[in-house]
């Protein structure tokens, strides 16, 4: 058994499709029980953490390998929960191929157009008019396209018969593709037509205060046109779920841990660091708790949260009538952090707003979804429903529906009653030890912030503030 072998034995629970992996590294229900075992001979116990959705298998078992000795040195016995997440990450690397160009243009072209004027001719123009987007479409209508892990096709193969669907030329042109579903239009005229349909999306947003920002927004319109955004999505939050189900490896974890209290062992602590859209993770574990007999103590931080308002909101609701949080951190960055930073692993900015922004703008269910790491959405009485017109982009206030602004109203005052639940970032450099960050971009966010999950795990949040 080598040492890396050996790592994964005692600390990685291994998740494929919610259940426990059988391979690459294996986890098996005697493993989990043993990690249990260990973590109660550990003073502060057991410490999960649950990374985010732009984590490959082999990234997150790096990160776990770098990590334990951090939380081994304070203390707590480290688990890391590695579920397979690679659909959004897919999504984001298309954005290395033609796409990265043909996108860039048109968000460049519309962020540059005048605001009085018909737009289409406008950015006809605009469009044609470059040679090196003109190359690129010719090549993307000759690739053949690629498929990704979940039926997802890449947005960097036959992109433009991925995007542009008859009835897209029917709304467009009155027109649709053959009885064979060919396209009727040359391949520059169809990118044309795909351009016109993501430009004719825009007016529907800016009414709501849903613009993102001029480039950001047209490259969200672009992917949720092709639609794969939302496949990816909805496919990582069903498998988010898939961990707490009857045979979820998290539900085999809980189990392993009602056994050894069962058994009569005392009350094992438990420290929940959860990463992006790892918080869904960490929402369902939370509430499953209380019904873990003679559970001990659950302090949960959550970095950038990507769970929606509405779904972190639930949970606060649960626990507010069945108290199972010792203790509750989340560390997120300020609105102009996220604004300033860029979707990771691109040598070119293409999308100049954090990760966070993009899912919110281009993979939930309509754009501009309030998700639970996001202070655009902070100031709760500047969001009540309304049919006000809100002209702008993302320095407006965008409205909200009643059951998102009732979400963050709850998130808002539970934050608000204890002014050490919520930590923004980059942080002062004379921040308090557990309170303190220097993220500055939601990639690389548990790095910027590792001294203070050492002192949470070290101190705990109830007693060691």
């Amino acid at each position: 058994m080598t040492q890396h072998d050996m790592f994964a034995e005692r600390h990685i629970l291994h998740s494929r499709d919610g259940r426990l992996a059988e391979s690459g590294p294996p986890t098996t229900r005697a493993q989990v029980r043993e990690m249990v075992r260990r973590a109660g001979d550990s003073p502060r116990g057991l410490v999960l953490y649950i990374h985010g959705g732009l984590v490959t298998t082999s990234a997150a078992l790096t990160t776990a390998e770098c990590l334990a000795p951090e939380i081994a040195g304070s203390g707590g016995y480290p688990v890391f929960l590695v579920w397979e997440t690679g659909l959004l990450d897919s999504l984001l690397d298309a954005f290395a191929g033609p796409a990265r160009v043909i996108f860039g243009a048109l968000a460049d072209a519309v962020a540059e157009m005048p605001e009085e004027g018909e737009p289409r001719p406008v950015l006809e123009r605009r469009l044609r008019s470059d040679p090196l987007l003109v190359a690129e479409v010719e090549r993307a209508a000759r690739t053949p396209p690629r498929r990704r892990a979940g039926g997802v096709d890449a947005l960097n193969g036959d992109l433009l018969r991925a995007a542009l669907t008859p009835e897209t030329y029917r709304a467009v042109f009155g027109i649709a593709g053959d009885r064979r579903g060919a396209l009727p239009l040359e391949p520059f005229d169809s990118f044309l037509a795909f351009a016109f349909g993501v430009l004719d999306e825009l007016p529907a947003r800016e009414p709501y205060g849903w613009l993102h920002g001029p480039r950001q927004s047209v490259l969200e319109e672009c992917v949720r046109a092709v639609g794969v955004g939302a496949a990816a999505w909805d496919e990582m939050t069903a498998d988010a779920g898939r961990n707490l189900g009857p045979t979820g490896a998290v539900t085999v974890l809980l189990e392993a841990i009602r056994d050894r209290e069962a058994a009569g062992a005392p009350p094992l602590p438990v420290t929940v660091i959860a990463h992006s859209a790892g918080s869904m993770i960490a929402c369902d574990l939370i509430d499953r708790w209380r019904a873990v007999p003679g559970a001990g103590r659950l302090d949960v931080v959550l970095l950038a949260p990507s769970a929606s308002a509405e779904r972190f909101a639930l949970t606060l609701r649960a626990d507010a009538v069945a108290p199972v949080l010792a203790g509750l951190r989340i560390f997120t960055m300020t609105d102009a952090a996220e604004r300033a930073d860029a979707l990771p692993r691109m040598t070119q900015r293409v999308y100049e707003h954090s990760l966070l922004y993009f899912v919110s703008g281009a993979c939930e269910s309509r754009a501009d979804r309030p998700l639970s790491g996001m202070r655009r959405f902070a100031d709760a009485e500047k969001l009540t429903p309304s049919s006000r017109r809100r002209s702008g982009w993302a320095d407006q206030t965008p409205l909200v529906t009643a059951a998102e602004h009732a979400a963050i109203r709850t998130i808002e005052r539970y934050l608000a009653a204890d002014p050490d639940r919520l930590v923004l970032t980059p942080t002062p450099a004379d921040a308090p030890a557990g309170r303190a960050s220097s993220a500055r971009s939601h990639e690389g966010f548990v790095w910027a912030t590792r001294e203070s999950i050492r002192h949470i795990v070290a101190h705990g949040l109830a007693d060691g503030r």
